[in-house]
């Protein structure tokens, strides 16, 4: 299993199929598992809306 911390690192940003994939490969690749690896992303900021920083 990858911590949920590495899963957002290793996807943010991403669109979701692209993320889903991102998201499976790392995990293989950390748990050496090979088989019924499942990933959901959920992506809940729409693609339109820009991401603003609180100023400082």
């Amino acid at each position: 299993m990858l911590p949920s911390e590495m899963a957002a690192k290793s996807c943010r940003g991403l669109p979701a199929e692209l993320a889903a994939k991102l998201v499976v490969k790392e995990t293989l690749r950390t748990s050496g598992l090979k088989d019924d690896t499942t990933c959901l992303v959920v992506d809940i900021i729409p693609s339109d809306h820009s991401i603003t920083q609180p100023a400082s």
